[in-house]
């Protein structure tokens, strides 16, 4: 992510009867641990910058129960500020179906 102090935040929402648990890690640059929050679908995770690039790493196991439906990421700013948060090029999401 960007180096500004806007922010990040997100969202997983899924089909009706879906459920995710994911954990998310904010790092920066330094590489200590900054910020883990378990969390579950549908709920709005949010994380402050600190004017340093920064990484996210969200990791989560989708549970669908058997109703067809759109899983989906959403992400903005975090709050409100004169620099905007970036996602970089080469960022990628990696999904793996566990049968």
């Amino acid at each position: 992510m960007s180096q500004v102090a806007a922010g990040f935040k997100m969202q997983f929402t899924g089909p009706a009867g879906a459920s995710m648990p994911n954990t998310s890690f904010f790092t920066p640059v330094s590489g200590a641990l900054n910020y883990g929050l378990t969390n579950a679908m549908g709920a709005v995770s949010g994380m402050t910058g600190s004017g340093a690039s920064q990484t996210l790493r969200v990791a989560g196991l989708l549970i669908i129960a058997g109703v067809a439906g759109t899983f989906r990421w959403q992400w903005a700013q975090n709050t409100a500020n004169v620099s905007n948060t970036i996602v970089h090029a080469g960022t990628r999401m990696i999904l793996t179906r566990l049968v």
